[in-house]
């Protein structure tokens, strides 16, 4: 593991290299931007000279969102709800006996019926196949998207140069209507990702191939 520190945009952070027993989580190498502790987190990162945001495209960039469903007619509806922020969504049904299909055109979704492939990964890379974003947004049919997380996916959109092909962010879980605080269950997932340069690999724990970067405060 190789270990180094360095200031971005007037906050510090600690960069890491790694790869764990030969199947690293992100294939090959990974390149991760933590935050050091005790500096306050940015998204994006002020210039501390002119204490402006970094600049903004002249359009902001695209945004798809790709859910995966089976049967979940009683959880899809919310998190449709949620992920207002995406400009098309995009949902891989694995021939869903319920009304998911239906709930799911109701909402304006674009459904794609496809027997389940044994592969998560297959799956994924199905629904970024028929998406049309430059940006996709990958999630769980009970996933539901926070303001703060649509606020932050925003001023990426707006304000991306090229330099990551992928983001990971907080995942706050929630059992039995609490949330979960303590343990490994408010965990980072590499799920926002440039569609035309990231596949997804792996047939159960399935993880995105690409250059990660992280953000950190607002929570999925």
């Amino acid at each position: 593991r190789v270990r180094w520190r360095r200031r971005v945009n007037g906050v510090y952070y600690r960069w890491a290299l790694r790869a764990r027993n030969q199947q690293p989580p992100f294939h090959g190498a990974l390149l991760v931007i933590e935050q050091t502790a005790g500096q306050p987190a940015r998204l994006p990162a002020a210039d501390q000279r002119s204490g402006s945001l970094p600049p903004t495209r002249l359009h902001r960039a695209t945004c798809s969102v790709v859910i995966l469903t089976k049967n979940e007619e009683s959880r899809i509806g919310r998190c449709l709800s949620s992920g207002t922020l995406a400009d098309e969504v995009v949902v891989v049904d694995g021939k869903s006996e319920d009304r998911t299909v239906e709930i799911c055109r109701q909402h304006g979704a674009r459904v794609i019926q496809r027997a389940f492939s044994g592969s998560f990964a297959e799956e994924r890379n199905a629904g970024l196949e028929a998406a049309t974003g430059e940006w996709v947004l990958q999630l769980d049919a009970d996933d539901l998207v926070t303001p703060e997380m649509r606020q932050a996916v925003d001023a990426i959109l707006r304000t991306d140069d090229g330099r990551y092909d992928m983001y990971k962010f907080r995942r706050q879980s929630v059992f039995l209507g609490h949330r979960l605080a303590y343990g490994a269950w408010t965990h980072f997932v590499p799920h926002f990702i440039r569609r035309a340069t990231v596949r997804y690999i792996g047939r159960v724990h399935e993880y995105p191939d690409g250059t990660l970067a992280v953000f950190h405060g607002p929570r999925c």
